[in-house]
């Protein structure tokens, strides 16, 4: 993979990916990390043919990005409602529930 960037200069492999996405900083960052991801990319660089066979057994034909906005909104709302309950029922408990004394039968 080529990136021409407006300024002309020219990413290549790892590099152009993460400027494509907008984490050239996360590339950047760290040598280490930089060798890792051109490694990676040109082990699947090589091995173009078995790795797409893999991601279609994997995602199948259709690949597009997942959708989780709705499961997300879900999500939060019982969580929040969860934890309203739990902090709610807090303030309901029963006066002998608070005295260390009480004894139960």
């Amino acid at each position: 993979m080529q990136l021409v960037r407006t300024d002309g200069s020219i990413a290549s492999g790892a590099e152009a990916v993460f400027g494509t996405v907008g984490r050239q900083n996360t590339y950047k960052a760290s040598r280490i990390f930089a060798a890792l991801t051109e490694f990676g990319y040109r082990v699947i660089a090589r091995n173009r043919n078995f790795f797409y066979h893999v991601t279609r057994f994997t995602f199948g034909t259709r690949i597009e990005p997942s959708r989780f906005e709705f499961t997300q909104t879900i999500f939060l709302r019982a969580l929040a409602v969860s934890t309203l309950a739990a902090f709610g029922s807090l303030s309901f408990r029963s006066p002998a529930s608070s005295d260390r004394t009480a004894s139960f039968p």
